[in-house]
């Protein structure tokens, strides 16, 4: 007899070995960031042309997926807007330096703050900045997570 294999939760595993209260270092963050970049490629070959029947083979499925998606985008502005506020930081440590010696320290971190900020802007539209009304993926996301909140399947073999 086959043994199935358990199916594995994600949020244990996650709080398993990135607690949210920590401990945390940079070490920490550095290795949650590659555990999203290595989860975000699972996900691509996963759902992908040779696996997606299978995997997103019912409505729930999607609805499930793009509401995980949509929490992690929500997650990820705040974390890119920290990030900002970090390398501007550091561009003010008196220790810090470019190593090609063409600017400051502080004009260096304050042009990757600017690029870490357009990114940002690029998922949510700050509504101090630009058109409001714009559109993003993450209102985007949100209303096709409550979209597909609304695919049921019936019973194969059912009357």
């Amino acid at each position: 007899m086959a043994r199935t294999k358990a199916p594995v939760d994600g949020a244990e595993l996650v709080e398993k070995h990135w607690p949210y209260d920590g401990p945390h270092s940079g070490d920490s963050v550095i290795e949650a960031a590659r555990a999203m970049s290595t989860l975000a490629t699972y996900l691509g070959n996963a759902t992908g042309p040779g696996n997606g029947k299978k995997t997103l083979q019912y409505g729930p499925q999607v609805y499930r997926v793009v509401g995980a998606l949509s929490g992690a985008l929500a997650s990820l502005d705040q974390v890119l807007e920290q990030l900002a506020t970090a390398e501007r930081r550091i561009g003010l440590d008196p220790t810090a330096y470019d190593d090609r010696r063409e600017k400051t320290a502080a004009e260096v971190a304050a042009e990757a703050a600017k690029q870490i900020e357009a990114a940002r802007q690029l998922l949510f539209q700050n509504p101090f900045h630009g058109d409001r009304q714009k559109a993003t993926v993450h209102t985007h996301l949100a209303a096709a997570h409550s979209t597909t909140s609304r695919i049921g399947h019936e019973r194969r073999g059912s009357n």
